[in-house]
Order: structure tokens, then C-alpha cells, then sequence
């Protein structure tokens, strides 16, 4: 998971993507390398109005467990595609998860250089929204600095493991 330093950096680039193009819900995800196809949701990020209306389903025993079942797929859907992808329910009055209203999903796959981790951002709208290269440009670029944030944390942590003193060799 990423260090608390840098949860707000992270927290106020997806919260800059809900906002501007009004979406209820951002996740960071990363590929477990060592497990296959298995991903980790690292962040959560809900709008206020998402939060107050789905906080049970968001923060409940399936957030809670990373028990979701769209996001992973979505996850692996951008892992073999490399692209990103943008799914609208073909009805506009039709949802396309089965308790929550999402009428339009998005993932953008990111890869840190610096830390050589797959990540992907997933964004959830509970409106009918289209597709546009301006609209994928700003994802790809909050989604990047996000996953910047992330990787910075992750090489801290290494860097603190490296550099902390071994308990077991300490003398007392």
C-alpha cells in the first residue's frame, strides 16, 4: 500500500478526475506480478454525493475484502489491451453493475517506470457519458501522476527496509 504522505497526493488527483468530468468513483489498482492475474486495490476515491449514497457498498464488507468483481475484470481487460477502455451502458436507463447505477466505466492502464509495477485507474460514473480524446488525454495525465505519487511511496518504503536497523543483530 502506498505511505500516508503521499495518500493525499493520490486521493487529489482522482478527486481532480471525479470532479472534472463528473465521476462518482476513482480506484487505484496494481498487478500482482508474483500471483499472476491477481490486482490490489490500493485507493478508493468517492465523490460526495457517490459516498453518501453508496457509502454501505464503498467502505462495506466488500471494499473492505477487495471482493469486487467489475474492477478486476476491468483491470484485466486493460492488462491484455493496453489501451484504454471506456464501457457506456447501451441503455442510457440501464446500469451496467448489478447494485450500483454505473452507466459508464473507464480504465486506463499506467505503468511506473521507476518501480516497473502495472497499475490501472478505474473510473465509474452513475451518468451516460461519451467518449472524447480531450476527456482520455486528462485521464491518461491524473492517472499517470497518480500512479507517480504511488511509485514514490513504494520506493520510499524500500528505501526505509534497506536503511532500518536489524532488530535481531541490535545489541541490548
Amino acid at each position: 500500500m502506498h505511505a500516508p504522505e503521499n495518500a493525499d497526493a493520490i486521493e487529489g488527483c482522482l478527486m481532480a478526475a471525479c470532479k472534472g468530468l463528473d465521476l462518482g468513483v476513482a480506484e487505484l489498482w496494481r498487478r500482482e506480478n508474483r500471483s499472476g492475474l491477481h490486482f490490489s486495490c490500493l485507493h478508493v476515491t468517492a465523490s460526495p454525493e457517490a459516498l453518501e449514497t453508496y457509502s454501505a457498498f464503498l467502505l462495506g464488507k466488500a471494499a473492505q475484502a477487495r471482493k469486487h468483481t467489475l474492477s478486476p475484470q476491468l483491470c484485466d481487460k486493460g492488462m491484455r489491451q493496453k489501451v484504454p477502455l471506456w464501457y457506456t451502458a447501451a441503455d442510457p436507463d440501464t446500469p451496467i453493475h448489478p447494485t450500483m447505477p454505473i452507466k459508464t466505466a473507464i480504465v486506463i492502464p499506467t505503468f511506473s517506470y521507476e518501480i516497473q509495477q502495472e497499475f490501472y485507474v478505474v473510473f465509474f460514473s452513475f451518468k451516460h457519458l461519451t467518449s472524447s480524446s480531450s476527456t482520455i488525454a486528462f485521464l491518461r495525465y491524473l492517472s499517470k501522476a497518480a500512479v507517480v505519487a504511488c511509485g514514490v511511496s513504494f520506493v520510499k518504503s524500500i528505501i526505509d527496509a534497506v536503511h532500518a536497523p536489524d532488530i535481531s543483530q541490535e545489541k541490548v
